[in-house]
């Protein structure tokens, strides 16, 4: 086996070299199978499959390569109140049920196969582990977006997922149904912020999705449309034209593909950003205190007068409940332009509350009233200590 920074090639033998890719001390076949720092879009990687020996391309694909809790649903109306956070009880829940954490990842709990971290049988390109991988659907690549003199909009989403060794959506199969995501078209929900009323549309299928990015196009639009909206990205069984008549879309199917953002239309939205390369969350388990160390670096892209921001940590257990929540804010003000590297402890009591199966939470919001929109991101817990304490 040979690696690359953050590229494991095909075949694999040695758990030293995969350690040092995932930047962890274990070495033994459990700690690397089953590290928290597992990239969950990594095509080739260690899932839950009762097999000895080596996986098949096919029989990692009958497992949607690891990838769980995918929401989704029969009831587009549903999936709108449910994702919006309008009404999230359990009459509106995924058709997969309630999970607390979506898109997550099942590392194995049977068989351990170092074998997972490459392809078989193997190819000429000597596919691996690709630590970067990202998910094939990212957020709106623009904060705000301006209706054309023709009534024209065109929202669009930052394109991941195109490397051999990522998980593409084409290659998942819709949970409840047995039917290729690809086959099914990208859309957007739009949710006037302060409304309950939401509009949806529909854009490419998700196999035809282009490289520069995942998009909808509306037309028609007056300035009358401007304003904030939440927006998600989604895939729907059927092409939907840009409407807010959602009454009869109760069977079809439905993907939320991410989280709820916010964005302007025709409005200026001010935020401060989370550089997500750099959230980080981690446990010291030589410490008396057992503090959860935290650091993420917060970022004005473009506020004139410069922001403060207010942080919301929420900590997830493993089966995704929030077992703690802390606020913290800056102590300077950010220029445009500028970043902010926040790093912080969560007292957890004790070792016996804190596990490196856990999650982190970030909400960022900036310190000034108006126009406001909240940046979220999401880290597991690793052992540390953080390399900035």
């Amino acid at each position: 086996m040979s690696t690359g920074t953050n590229i494991i090639y095909a075949p694999v033998t040695m758990p030293q070299d995969i350690a040092q890719i995932l930047h962890i001390s274990g070495t033994s076949l459990e700690a690397v199978c089953t590290s928290q720092a597992i990239n969950m879009w990594a095509k080739y990687k260690p899932i839950e499959y009762n097999k000895k020996g080596m996986l098949t391309l096919a029989e990692r694909a009958s497992r949607n390569f690891g990838i769980i809790n995918i929401p989704t649903w029969g009831n587009i109306n549903k999936m709108a109140n449910f994702w919006f956070g309008i009404d999230t009880s359990s009459t509106n829940a995924p058709d997969i049920g309630i999970q607390p954490i979506y898109w997550g990842y099942q590392k194995p709990s049977g068989y351990k196969r170092l074998s997972d971290f490459s392809e078989y049988p193997v190819s000429s390109n000597r596919y691996g582990y690709f630590h970067e991988a990202e998910a094939q659907i990212g957020r709106s690549m623009y904060g705000e977006y301006t209706i054309d003199s023709q009534g024209n909009l065109r929202i669009i989403f930052n394109h991941g997922g195109l490397d051999a060794r990522t998980i593409r959506l084409d290659e998942l199969t819709y949970p409840t149904a047995g039917f290729n995501v690809g086959n099914m078209y990208f859309g957007c929900l739009l949710r006037k912020v302060g409304q309950n009323d939401f509009y949806a549309v529909t854009g490419p299928k998700i196999s035809d999705v282009p490289a520069y990015g995942a998009y909808v196009d509306i037309s028609g639009l007056t300035t009358s449309f401007n304003g904030e909206y939440e927006i998600f990205p989604m895939a729907s069984s059927d092409q939907i034209p840009f409407t807010s008549d959602t009454g009869q879309m109760t069977n079809g199917k439905w993907i939320a593909l991410g989280e709820k953002e916010t964005v302007g239309i025709g409005a200026t939205i001010v935020r401060i950003n989370i550089r997500e390369q750099s959230f980080a969350a981690y446990r010291d388990t030589a410490q008396s205190t057992r503090n959860l160390f935290v650091n993420l670096t917060l970022v004005n892209d473009e506020y004139q007068g410069g922001l403060g921001a207010n942080v919301v940590l929420d900590v997830f257990n493993s089966s995704g409940s929030v077992i703690t929540t802390v606020t913290r804010s800056t102590t300077t003000t950010i220029p445009a332009g500028g970043d902010y590297l926040m790093k912080t402890q969560i007292d957890m009591g004790s070792l016996s509350a804190l596990r490196s199966a856990f999650s982190v939470r970030a909400k960022a919001t900036p310190d000034i009233t108006g126009s406001t929109a909240d940046t979220f991101a999401l880290t597991t817990v690793t052992d540390g200590p953080s390399p900035y304490t």
